[in-house]
C-alpha cells in the first residue's frame, strides 16, 4: 500500500491541512493511471478527489466510489484521454457514461 496526501482547505487563508491516508492496490493504480495520462498528454490539469471516498478515507473505512474533479476540462473529456492512453498502453479501455442531472 502506497501513502496518500489529503489536502484540506479550510474557510481561513491561512493554508492547507494535510493527512496521509493509506491506499489499497487499485486505489493507487487508478491514482498513477489519472496522473499518467495528465503527464502523457501534458494536459496541466489539477485532479481532486471529492466526495465520499476522502470521507471515509479520513474515517479508516473502504469506498469504491472515487470522484475526481478536474479543472480544465469536462469529465468526459478526461475520460476520453484515460481510455486513449489506456489504448497506447495496450490496455483494456472502459465505457464512458455520462449523467446529465442528478436524478434525485
Amino acid at each position: 500500500h502506497k501513502d496518500f496526501l489529503l489536502t484540506s482547505m479550510g474557510e481561513e487563508a491561512t493554508g492547507a491541512s494535510q493527512m496521509k491516508v493509506n491506499l489499497t492496490k487499485a486505489e493507487e493504480s487508478l491514482f498513477d493511471i489519472l496522473l499518467a495520462v495528465r503527464d502523457h498528454f501534458s494536459l496541466g490539469t489539477t485532479l481532486r478527489v471529492a466526495g465520499g471516498w476522502v470521507r471515509d478515507k479520513l474515517l479508516g473505512r473502504n469506498s469504491d466510489d472515487i470522484d475526481i474533479a478536474v479543472d480544465n476540462m469536462t469529465g468526459h473529456e478526461y475520460a476520453q484521454r484515460v481510455n486513449s492512453y489506456l489504448e497506447s498502453q495496450h490496455l483494456e479501455t472502459h465505457r464512458i457514461g455520462v449523467i446529465h442531472a442528478n436524478p434525485e
